[in-house]
């Protein structure tokens, strides 16, 4: 790893500014396998491009930007070996495997293998703060709700705010939405956890992010929120464990499981599943999110802001749903799925 980000970051300095910014956001983001061989590629294309173009504007000779094109070749080789890590750890999700401390590489899992790692997942089922499912008999699928996951979109696009009585759901298509655990941490805080943590919504709803005191208040209180769970406290429906919402997969095993960034895209993948399975015709629009907590809570309180020990708690606290969902870890969080 160290030596192909030297690599990367030597490259960058040799084709201009759409490399830099490519390589950097490769690097820091810790892109998963697949999705950096495919920023390489693009890396590739676009070297190639720039100083192609660069040649043409220059006095620069042809020996001069051959060298240099050479790096754009490079790149592509580059690419391809990560392409071969890519088939390497996606052959050891499919056989079950956990992954090993610190590593995710499931940013390019589609929702019906993250629900077979689910249903395959080793660590001891716990139910706690369970959902009543949306039955759309209509559509052949039953929608397994999660908070603060994307859970109001969704049910605005199956125009279904009601529970479903039926509880036998064997000839539906049964599926969730899950989101990054600390990203949807710091929903849950301004929602419902800074007032367990002292924050009450009366002081909250004055703080502006342009004043580093009010800041600095926000922090404390999330440090507080986070302790107070370490401690058993503060727990509720949206702060919960999202894999333990869910019935036991031994019991009703999930067919598909979005990831909330990857919304859209999952949301066109069951529309072609309940066409091709079910003969579904009429599949609702994904309408907008409607609900956000705006940019001053934003600026205020966000995932970059959080140092590295603060985010690494908060991550070991669904460290469950990281392993078990097979999501992608964020920087600077390390977990090891094999406790």
């Amino acid at each position: 790893v160290s030596l192909r980000t030297r690599r990367l970051a030597d490259c960058s300095q040799w084709v201009s500014e759409v490399s830099q910014n490519l390589a950097e956001a490769c690097i820091l983001q810790r892109r998963t396998a697949a999705t950096m061989a495919t920023a390489l590629r693009v890396l590739a294309v676009a070297a190639s491009g720039v100083l192609t173009q660069g040649f043409k504007l220059s006095n620069q000779t042809q020996n001069e930007v051959t060298a240099d094109l050479d790096w754009a070749e490079a790149l592509q080789m580059l690419a391809a070996e990560f392409e071969d890590d890519a088939a390497e750890e996606a052959a050891e999700v499919h056989s079950g495997l956990t992954p090993l401390a610190g590593l995710s590489f499931s940013a390019d899992m589609n929702g019906f293998q993250r629900a077979q790692a689910l249903n395959q997942c080793a660590k001891e089922y716990r139910r706690s703060w369970g959902t009543q499912p949306i039955v759309k008999n209509d559509l052949k699928l039953v929608y397994f709700l999660e908070g603060k996951s994307g859970s109001s979109t969704i049910r605005d696009s199956l125009n279904e705010q009601y529970l479903g009585k039926t509880t036998n759901y064997k000839d539906l298509f049964k599926f969730t939405v899950v989101r990054d655990p600390l990203a949807r941490l710091i929903s849950v805080f301004w929602e419902e956890g800074k007032q367990c943590a002292g924050l009450t919504n009366k002081v909250a709803e004055h703080l502006k992010a342009e004043k580093p005191q009010d800041r600095t208040t926000v922090m404390r209180a999330y440090e507080n929120f986070v302790k107070k769970l370490e401690h058993g406290e503060c727990w509720g429906p949206h702060a919960s464990i999202q894999r333990s919402r869910l019935p036991d997969p031994k019991e009703w095993p999930m067919d598909f499981v979005g990831y909330l960034s990857n919304l859209k895209e999952d949301w066109k993948a069951i529309s072609q599943h309940q066409a091709s399975t079910f003969h579904v015709k009429n599949w609702p629009e994904l309408v907008p999110p409607h609900r956000g907590s705006g940019d001053n809570r934003h600026q205020l309180l966000n995932t970059t802001l959080l140092s590295a020990d603060l985010a690494q708690r908060s991550c070991e606290l669904y460290r469950e749903d990281y392993c078990c969902f097979n999501l992608p870890v964020p920087h600077p969080c390390k977990v090891d799925c094999s406790k």
